[in-house]
């Protein structure tokens, strides 16, 4: 196969090895990778059968040449997207800060299971009518907002609260964000499930979480270009930071660590025009 550069050049896009077609067939594919560069026109280039090299009694038939247009996104476009990414990194870091701090400075709970949904605590110690408004919103029979849904429903389990041991927990959380890059103004609400597990020793906490957030919102600029964003997030921080409830059997007062978070994080970032 030949590649050969027309509007683009030669960084615009990848190399092509060669199509493989197995025996008996009359198609294969193949793959080029193509860039994001910093012109905004779309480039073009051709891809054309080497006749002169095909075996012995292979013909290409028409057409044998493609040419390949490489779709570049318009640079205020990437513009957004990048302010757009900073701001949405800043929102889940503080939402997955504020979750982790609050599980390593708050009481232990009693041993067993604790269920929240939206805001209603299912507790096994008490009959089942007292049980009813929060069972009714588990069975989806009272209609709940999303703020209801994630921001006030947790669970965690522990089977004993004496150190060391291990305890699972999970919860969500919704906030926003809203801003203005250049000439460009973003919103977005973003929503972060976390599903976590820590060992509870009796001077020193560790733990890690699995984090998923969700960014759905939307941008305009002054030139009236606007659009919809939808953005994923996956991280997973993980803390170590001493016992705030060991902490001080010394001679002298302590004070507890702030955990600090080391995420490692995945992102897919999707424009849509309105």
């Amino acid at each position: 196969m030949e590649l050969t550069p027309v509007t683009a050049e030669a960084g615009d896009y990848g190399p092509l090895a060669g199509i493989t077609i197995p025996a008996g067939a009359t198609s294969g594919t193949g793959s080029i990778a193509t860039v994001q560069d910093v012109d905004s026109d779309d480039e073009t280039f051709t891809v054309a059968v080497a006749t002169d090299k095909l075996p012995v009694g292979v013909i290409a038939v028409s057409p044998a040449s493609v040419v390949v247009t490489v779709k570049d996104l318009p640079q205020q476009v990437m513009q957004v997207m990048q302010a757009w990414n900073i701001r949405l990194g800043r929102t889940v870091s503080q939402q997955v800060m504020d979750a982790l701090q609050s599980r390593f400075t708050a009481t232990p709970p009693q041993p067993g299971l604790h269920l929240t949904v939206a805001g209603e605590e299912l507790n096994g110690a008490v009959p089942l009518a007292e049980n009813r408004s929060a069972l009714a919103k588990l069975l989806g029979f009272e209609t709940l907002t999303s703020h209801q849904l994630v921001q006030d429903s947790s669970f965690s389990f522990s089977p004993s609260v004496s150190a060391p041991h291990l305890s699972f927990w999970g919860e969500g959380t919704l906030s926003s964000f809203s801003g203005k890059a250049a000439a460009v103004t973003l919103d977005s609400d973003v929503t972060t499930a976390l599903l976590g597990a820590e060992w509870n020793a009796e001077r020193w906490q560790a733990g890690a979480a699995l984090s998923h957030s969700w960014g759905n919102g939307g941008y305009e600029a002054e030139n009236g270009m606007e659009g919809e964003i939808s953005t994923n997030m996956v991280s997973i921080p993980t803390v170590a930071t001493p016992s705030p409830h060991g902490w001080g059997s010394g001679p002298a007062p302590g004070t507890a660590g702030v955990p600090s978070p080391s995420p490692r994080r995945g992102r897919r970032t999707t424009p849509a025009p309105r």
